[in-house]
């Protein structure tokens, strides 16, 4: 007997848990994966900053055990550094016959964070799945409240500029080991947004 399972994928981020290599669970029978490198993705509550694909970090969804073809994937919720602005992250399109899709848009949000988890769940048999991705999330909104703002100015300001100042990753916005005046101008880019 077939059953017409609906799979719904919440992306959250996972804290202190190490869950192995990028897909080496697929109880549910879902890869997922990024190109090769260090990505660091600069959100904003606006939703302004650059997308997934214009980071070199699109992430490719594969859902191998197709019972119906062109499944939808979407994304809702959040765990850990990220507070998400607008509801959930969707990806861009219904899986094909493959059972592919990708995630390349922009990410409305503050926070900062490590790694993403795609829980996986099968709504009818409640079989699950998580694996994480290796994206770094940063923000100017640094204490995350999805505004860009005065305290957020004040956490910055507190760690600039290093190295003369202890590294916080939370203020490397292009992810290139040091806080410098290229993050001052990306934060100012970003002043005052807002999650609308």
């Amino acid at each position: 007997m077939m059953r017409t399972r609906l799979l719904f994928i919440i992306f959250t981020l996972w804290c202190g848990v190490t869950l192995g290599a990028v897909g080496s669970r697929t109880d549910c029978g879902c890869l997922q994966s990024l190109p090769p490198g260090n990505h660091v993705v600069l959100i904003c509550p606006q939703g302004d900053g650059p997308t997934l694909a214009e980071a070199g970090a699109i992430i490719t969804l594969t859902y191998q055990d197709i019972v119906k073809p062109e499944r939808p994937f979407s994304t809702g919720g959040c765990n850990g550094g990220i507070v998400w602005c607008g509801g959930p992250l969707r990806a861009d399109s219904f899986t094909g016959d493959n059972g592919q899709t990708t995630v390349s848009g922009p990410m409305a949000g503050g926070g900062y964070d490590t790694e993403i988890v795609w829980y996986l769940v099968h709504l009818v048999n409640q079989d699950c799945m998580m694996s994480y991705v290796p994206l770094v999330l940063v923000s100017p909104d640094i204490n995350a409240d999805l505004a860009v703002d005065l305290v957020d100015f004040s956490i910055f300001a507190a760690g600039f500029p290093s190295p003369s100042k202890p590294y916080d990753p939370r203020l490397d916005f292009d992810g290139d080991g040091s806080v410098d005046i290229v993050d001052f101008s990306l934060f100012a880019q970003h002043w005052l947004h807002r999650c609308s």
